[in-house]
């Protein structure tokens, strides 16, 4: 099964790349905007009450909201970075070292200062 992925042309490799990355990052940035808007201060316990930083109190039942929120955010996160590096591991896309980068901005220098 990976020698089969590995096979693949480069432009289907990026394009598998490019959904393992944007699908977990969608569900990410709709969880991140989805806590945005409704605990925009966050909230914790104090004194048996469920207050947010601006001091509204809030129902246990929110608070349990509030907390399974925070977790899927979390999760959402480690989905994204998991995919991505999983995927490309498994399709066989290398991963840009340090050494290449610097490699790349030499040369850019260098026709720039022919240009």
């Amino acid at each position: 099964m990976l020698a089969k992925l590995r096979n693949l042309s480069k432009k289907k490799k990026e394009r598998i790349q490019a959904g393992a990355f944007l699908i977990p990052f969608s569900l990410a940035a709709s969880l991140m905007l989805y806590g945005a808007l409704h605990w925009p201060h966050s909230m914790r316990e104090k004194a048996g009450q469920y207050v947010d930083n601006a001091g509204r109190v809030f129902s246990e039942e929110t608070y349990q909201r509030f907390l399974i929120w925070e977790i899927s955010l979390f999760a959402s996160f480690a989905l994204l970075f998991t995919s991505v590096f999983v995927i490309g591991w498994a399709i066989g896309m290398p991963v840009r070292s340090l050494e290449s980068v610097r490699k790349f901005t030499q040369k850019k220098k260098e026709n720039a200062q022919k240009a």
